[in-house]
């Protein structure tokens, strides 16, 4: 058995990591319908029929140079928070340094930009995936 190191685990959009990154975070949580039937004799069930998934990501804020498009900077965040409907929906890929990679579609479901006059400017963007995540490799 191994132990993980943290930066080994991203979140991709595209060809793209989210530049600045310090932190991230995925929460899997099952959807349940509760059932109680005559046969059940006063015992109620429970189903998992679904999973709610989000990914948070908090970072350092990056502003790339000029020509540089490796990394998602604060701008293209901004940018994609905006935008609206179908438009709003983008593929991602969550990865680990080993195992499995997932892919799925998602929406930004909230960012925030933090700053102060000490410390250098950061940021918190979450994701809500729409539909399924599966395995990839």
């Amino acid at each position: 058995m191994t132990k993980l190191i943290g930066y080994n685990f991203f979140f991709q959009y595209g060809d793209k990591k989210i530049a600045g990154v310090t932190d991230d975070q995925l929460q899997i949580t099952p959807k349940t319908k509760e059932s109680l039937t005559k046969d059940d004799e006063g015992e109620e069930d429970s189903a998992i029929v679904g999973h709610g998934v989000e990914i948070s990501v908090n970072g350092l804020c990056y502003k790339n140079g000029q020509n540089e498009t490796t990394a998602l900077d604060l701008d293209d965040l901004m940018e994609l928070n905006l935008k609206k409907g179908d438009a709003a929906k983008i593929t991602f890929v969550y990865t680990r340094s080993t195992g499995k990679a997932y892919t799925g579609t998602c929406i930004p479901n909230g960012y925030t930009e933090s700053s102060n006059s000490e410390d250098y400017a950061s940021f918190s963007q979450n994701f809500k995936i729409v539909g399924e995540m599966t395995a990839v490799s």
